[in-house]
């Protein structure tokens, strides 16, 4: 199993791709919507996220996400 640090890297260097701004400015903790996530591009973001983790997210699950430390502690569990 990864560890959080793993996590959060993977899950930077995806997100990095669908966020307008460096990864070292990506702050985990800040809303989606905050980092420029709309949610067609949240939905793109989350599909290459299941595929690259091989964890699928349940769409109730979507709809509570309301930053990437959320999405890191869903792919922890």
């Amino acid at each position: 199993m990864k560890d959080i640090e793993q996590i959060k890297k993977e899950l930077l260097q995806i997100a990095k791709e669908y966020i307008d701004a460096p990864l070292e400015e990506i702050d985990t903790s800040a809303n989606l919507k905050y980092l420029g996530l709309n949610s067609f591009v949240a939905a793109a973001m989350i599909n290459e996220i299941e595929e690259h983790f091989g964890k699928p997210i349940p769409d109730s699950k979507l709809y509570g996400f309301k930053s990437l430390d959320d999405i890191i502690a869903f792919l922890m569990n």
